[in-house]
């Protein structure tokens, strides 16, 4: 039986401190605001800088060697959607002959 909670972190991670200006700060987690509990998100600051630095390595040429970590979960849920999309005529089919 699988736990509930986060995802399990495929990739070691490091802590960076780093100072921000607060009007900066602010900005940032007003987007990344969650609205149901109203706060922000956790790990979405760090998922924030991690893709913001991603990029800004991509774009001096350098590849990092991780790839998204939540890339298969994004995919897995997508094939789920598209097969109770085919599944959903099938079901409305029946329901018509019924």
């Amino acid at each position: 039986m699988r736990k509930p909670g986060r995802p399990k972190n495929t990739i070691p991670s490091i802590d960076f401190k780093i100072h921000i200006p607060i009007p900066v700060a602010a900005k940032v987690d007003i987007f990344l605001l969650d609205p149901v509990t109203g706060k922000t998100r956790h790990g979405a600051r760090s998922q924030l800088v991690t893709q913001l630095l991603i990029n800004w390595l991509a774009s001096k040429g350098v590849q990092p060697y991780l790839e998204n970590p939540h890339a298969k979960a994004q995919a897995d849920a997508a094939e789920k959607a598209a097969e109770a999309q085919q599944a959903a005529p099938a079901t409305d089919a029946l329901l018509s002959i019924i």
